[in-house]
């Protein structure tokens, strides 16, 4: 379990009764020509192949019921690599947070069943035009 965290984190923080199991299926999909990876000090094995997806599943405790908007994104602040030449900064989580996979409002949220969600994020040209060259 790569992103256990962000479900544990959650809770930790919570003054919510934790009892439940509460499970995330991660999905990003790079709708782009360009290869995507994370700065290696934060998740050295997220790769995102062009025109590929890669996703990542996690399991917690939880509340009895949880909704879409209670999960934390498992990306946490961070440089997004494309192709290893432009970078995007992505700094720390915040609810006014607009762009990127930090914040849960930028992806499309599944219920699948009680406390089984799952969260789809798409990396998208724009992104890519948008980052800077790296340094």
């Amino acid at each position: 379990m790569i992103f256990g965290g962000s479900i544990i984190f959650f809770f930790s923080t919570s003054c919510r009764k934790v009892d439940y199991q509460v499970r995330a299926r991660w999905i990003y999909i790079n709708e782009t020509g360009h290869s995507i990876t994370y700065s290696p000090d934060v998740f050295k094995d997220f790769n995102v192949a062009p025109y590929d997806t890669t996703i990542y599943s996690e399991d917690g405790d939880g509340p009895k019921n949880m909704a879409a908007e209670d999960f934390v994104p498992p990306l946490d602040a961070t440089v997004i690599f494309f192709d290893d030449f432009k970078c995007d900064t992505l700094k720390g989580r915040s609810p006014n947070l607009t762009k990127g996979p930090l914040s849960n409002a930028n992806y499309e949220s599944k219920k699948i069943s009680n406390n089984n969600f799952e969260f789809t994020y798409r990396f998208k040209e724009k992104q890519y035009q948008d980052a800077k060259n790296c340094k």
